[in-house]
């Protein structure tokens, strides 16, 4: 597993990253439970990352491996239709299945969890389960998104909100399944396909309110809109240029409030043909706000107050087109918010769709007695000065329950010391500041 890139601290704070998979020592075969299931255990990890705020948002997973492959195919999947999450207490956790391949054995998804932190700063060990050829069915839990007033996961047309306000397609189709590296998503072919909702009502007195997707713009001979709702009411397009006010390659979004329209630009040349990237917008009666990936952009010119939210009418939200043309490229995990969203939220919300491969790590499957092999786990210190405290329990664990414990000798890294006071605990100090990866060496008691 690669290791994760680093966007920056949250909240002042150290993120630390494991950049290795942990190895396991499979059994020859796994073994079904009593009822039916196969099952393996799962581990959050990166735990300083995701911060407790955190807490009940939407968690993306990815996990790929031949038993997740249907059994025609050598795997231990039934029907593609059998995943579900539980504690080890069996108490369910609510799932939404993005894309399975019961080919290659990829499962793409979501998981809302409400203890990935608490006062001991652990998390308790939860399960996917799988392969029982008597559950037939697998139905995606909205309260995932019980946050939003609407979420798509395209190319699919269902609301993954419990506020059921599906996309139809008004043109010819354009929502087939494309890569975007975040499991499934919608491709756009930029002549005349888009999708909408006309389920809008909902935004009727509201004045906050925030829109964010993942997009990636795949050609632009002229201007692209990602999404629209009326006629230019509250929008998003990507600009090619130059604009009549020399803006190439850049973002404008429209608020109409009650002081008229106002229109946000960003700077020339801050998004790219083919870049992916995590795009939102917060539209207020004060300012209009647009983070890229997680982070504030200052726009071109001071933004003129809006003003209440006043839109000509309340018609239909468009996805992959809008003013200034339909999209060519491909959108994913279009959601709104009847609120203004934080920053510490939107970054948040943005990273996590940036690491979905390593925020969530599931062990090999469980039959009593597996055995586990000694882990050499890599971890990465960005800009660091003074002393950090590493306790491992945080960035590893282990999926047979065992305790860990931190093997001599310690890492020997020029510019570092390094202590461990106690069997789970590292103490690292940095004696020139910098950045530092180093391996630490752990078994499973």
């Amino acid at each position: 597993m690669p290791s994760i890139p680093i966007l920056r601290g949250l909240n002042g704070r150290l993120v630390l990253t494991s950049g290795r998979a942990i190895p396991f020592l499979r059994p020859p075969a796994p073994v079904a439970f009593a009822n039916g299931f196969f099952r393996r255990k799962v581990g959050v990890i990166s735990k300083d990352f995701i911060k407790s705020a955190m807490t009940n948002k939407p968690i993306p997973f990815y996990a790929v491996d031949n038993d997740l492959k249907l059994k025609v195919n050598g795997g231990s999947v039934d029907n593609g239709k059998d995943f579900s999450l539980a504690t080890t207490a069996d108490a369910a956790i609510p799932l939404w299945i993005d894309k399975y391949n019961g080919t290659t054995g990829e499962l793409w998804g979501y998981l809302l969890y409400a203890s990935l932190a608490n006062a001991n700063d652990t998390f308790n060990p939860f399960r996917l389960y799988y392969g029982n050829a008597n559950k037939s069915s697998h139905t995606n839990d909205t309260s995932i998104y019980g946050g939003a007033a609407a979420m798509w996961h395209l190319p699919s047309a269902l609301d993954a909100s419990p506020n059921n306000r599906p996309l139809s397609s008004d043109a010819a189709p354009a929502n087939s399944p494309t890569d975007l590296g975040l499991g499934s998503a919608g491709y756009f072919d930029g002549t005349s396909g888009n999708v909408r909702t006309r389920d809008v009502t909902f935004l009727n007195g509201q004045n906050n309110i925030t829109v964010m997707c993942k997009a990636r713009i795949d050609e632009a001979a002229s201007d692209r809109g990602l999404w629209q709702l009326n006629t230019d009411d509250l929008a998003m397009r990507f600009i090619k240029g130059p604009s009549a006010a020399g803006l190439t390659n850049g973002l404008t979004a429209r608020m109409r409030g009650a002081n008229g329209l106002a229109v946000w630009a960003s700077a020339n040349d801050i998004i790219g043909l083919g870049d992916k990237r995590h795009i939102t917008v917060v539209y207020s009666p004060t300012t209009i706000l647009v983070y890229m990936d997680g982070v504030l952009l200052t726009p071109r010119a001071a933004v003129p107050a809006p003003g209440n939210f006043a839109p000509t009418a309340l018609t239909a939200f468009q996805v992959g087109g809008g003013y200034g043309g339909y999209m060519n490229g491909v959108l994913d995990d279009m959601a709104i918010y009847t609120s203004g969203l934080s920053a510490d939220e939107i970054f948040l919300h943005a990273s996590l769709a940036a690491y979905i491969p390593d925020v969530v790590k599931f062990g090999a499957p469980e039959t009593p007695g597996s055995a586990l092999s000694p882990v050499s786990e890599s971890i990465h210190l960005v800009n660091i000065s003074g002393q950090v405290s590493i306790d491992m329990r945080r960035y590893i664990y282990h999926p047979g329950g065992g305790a860990i414990s931190i093997q001599s000798p310690l890492p020997s890294v020029a510019g570092l010391t390094f202590s461990a006071p106690n069997a789970t605990t590292l103490v690292v100090e940095a004696t020139t500041p910098g950045t530092y990866t180093f391996t630490v060496n752990v078994s499973v008691v």
